[in-house]
């Protein structure tokens, strides 16, 4: 089952029906989606302005009475319009009016005889869209004879209602919703054609509110949005860096400054795990003086490290404490990474190994850990693995291969950097 507008699908009804259906899958498509939704894929307006598709940033204007909102649309709506007629594509920038319901002021009457008798816009450029009056239906708003420039509705811009030459919103109406807001605000965000045009005055939104109301709720939704833009371009710019740093193509060294030696000092200032009936065989400071795991003895951290203690391969491994000054650590770019177990193979080489549940297997920061983990195996010739329960169970299918030495790849050379 596909279901656009799903943020209005919530009630009672909706979930009824969906349940007599009995869909295999529930597919919902929704400009602003609840706290509750499992969000598949998201697609960010930073993502939908760099693909040109969508007009950034919005201008929004508030006055004190609705005609001067009208008055304030009209001066916005002529000066795009002059500037659309030296654009390369046919613009005829339009402004949609939100009225009140009937018996409250400003109706879709009155908006109408204002911008007839009292600011002479010809009738042939008024149209009007409600539930009982349609002139807008066979209308083709991108045709260069259509001279449309003014659209008054109701309800109809709530959502669901497209036209890519919408440029201005004028809204009287009192709208406290963040989700109203959202929806009125993005009839105006499209970007003709899809492509951004030459006039920087093009590529932008405009709003004209009388309502202090609606103005509060839009200034909140335009600072969150400037907000977002502002972190999904710095999570962009990171893992642009993540990639220039740990990616493939990178080439760090390796130096031996930086050396950290684990004895039977090391740890003697944090807690230790009491143990019952389990018994490690293998681990550096004996089974007395295992530091913490997260979780007690039943946990997948504990699992881990019973698995990696059974592991023929190994020879000594140490449970890894985060933060701690005689830890191991692989550099990030705000922070450094403390993977959970390193272990000294029979081969002589490093085994260092990260767990993460099956609430973290998959998200950026494993990813990020997972990089540079393997970064540093690539550049030291050691051996680097992340565990995830979602793949090899919760820490009991430690997979021994990873500790073996591949046949046919030779050992890196330490040609390109400090040994």
């Amino acid at each position: 089952m596909i279901v656009d507008e799903a943020h209005n699908a919530v009630t009672g009804l909706s979930r009824d029906v969906q349940a007599r259906v009995r869909p295999a899958a529930v597919i919902e498509f929704t400009a602003t989606p609840k706290d509750r939704n499992n969000i598949l894929f998201n697609v960010t307006a930073t993502a939908l302005k760099d693909e040109q598709m969508i007009k950034l940033p919005i201008r929004l204007r508030p006055h004190g009475d609705w005609r001067s909102a009208v008055d304030g649309a009209l001066r916005t709506q002529r000066m795009l319009e002059e500037k659309a007629k030296r654009d390369k594509d046919h613009i005829r920038p339009v402004v949609l009016y939100q009225a009140q319901a009937k018996g409250r002021e400003p109706n879709v009457d009155q908006i109408r005889d204002y911008l007839h008798r009292e600011r002479l816009v010809s009738p042939s450029w008024i149209k009007i869209a409600t539930g009982d009056r349609r002139e807008l239906d066979g209308v083709n708003l991108r045709d260069p004879s259509e001279p449309t420039r003014h659209v008054i509705t109701v309800q109809a811009l709530r959502e669901g209602w497209d036209c890519l030459s919408a440029y201005v919103l004028c809204a009287t109406q009192k709208l406290r919703s963040a989700t109203a807001v959202e929806q009125l605000l993005g009839r105006v965000l499209r970007m003709p054609y899809a492509e951004r045009r030459k006039n920087p005055a093009l590529n932008m939104a405009y709003a004209h509110v009388s309502e202090p109301e609606f103005h509060d709720t839009a200034e909140a939704l335009t600072d969150k949005l400037r907000q977002r833009i502002s972190e999904q371009r710095e999570a962009a710019r990171g893992a642009m860096r993540q990639a220039a740093l740990f990616g493939e193509g990178a080439a760090p060294t390796v130096s031996k400054d930086a050396t950290i030696r684990f004895g039977a000092s090391t740890y003697r200032d944090v807690a230790l795990t009491p143990l019952n009936r389990l018994r490690f065989q293998k681990h550096l400071l004996g089974n007395d003086a295992v530091p913490a795991f997260d979780g007690d003895e039943t946990g997948e951290e504990f699992a881990c490290a019973q698995a990696l203690d059974a592991l023929e391969e190994v020879e000594v491994w140490l449970r890894n404490i985060p933060r701690h000054r005689d830890s191991f650590s692989l550099p990030l770019l705000k922070d450094n990474f403390y993977p959970d177990f390193v272990a000294k193979l029979t081969d002589g080489r490093l085994f260092v190994l990260e767990y993460k549940g099956a609430d973290r297997a998959t998200n950026e920061d494993t990813r990020n850990k997972t990089q540079i983990g393997a970064c540093w195996a690539r550049a030291s010739g050691h051996v680097y693995a992340t565990v995830e329960k979602v793949r090899h169970g919760a820490g009991r299918q430690c997979p021994s291969g990873w500790c073996r030495r591949p046949r046919a790849e030779p050992r890196r050379s330490a040609a390109r950097g400090r040994a």
